[in-house]
C-alpha cells in the first residue's frame, strides 16, 4: 500500500507547496496576480485556493484507489507524481518572476 500512499502525500504536498507560493507572492501589495487558475479572481485567498485544488485532488486519488482495489495495470502512481511535480513547478513560479 505504500505504492498508493507515497505518491499520494508527494501530490498533496506540491498543492501545499503551490498554495502556500502563491498565497504568499499574490498578497494585497503585491503587484503579481493569479492567473492560472478558472474561476478565481486575481487574488484569491488561501481558501479558495486549497478549494480549487480539492476537485483535481480528489479525482486522481480516487481514481487510483479504484484502479489500486480492482487491480488493474494503469499508470495511476505516475498521475500522482506528475500532478505533485507541476504543482512543485508552479509554486515555484511565483518567486522567480514575481519581485
Amino acid at each position: 500500500m505504500k505504492t498508493f500512499w507515497i505518491p499520494t502525500a508527494i501530490h498533496a504536498a506540491g498543492i501545499t507547496y503551490d498554495v502556500e507560493m502563491t498565497h504568499a507572492y499574490n498578497g494585497r501589495n503585491s503587484p503579481c496576480v493569479e492567473g492560472g487558475a478558472i474561476g478565481l479572481g486575481a487574488k484569491p485567498t488561501r481558501a479558495h485556493l486549497y478549494l480549487s485544488n480539492l476537485a483535481e485532488f480528489g479525482a486522481i486519488t480516487g481514481f487510483r484507489f479504484l484502479i489500486k482495489k480492482g487491480k488493474i495495470q494503469l499508470v495511476g502512481e505516475g498521475m500522482a507524481a506528475a500532478a505533485g511535480s507541476f504543482h512543485f513547478y508552479s509554486g515555484t513560479q511565483w518567486p522567480l518572476y514575481c519581485q
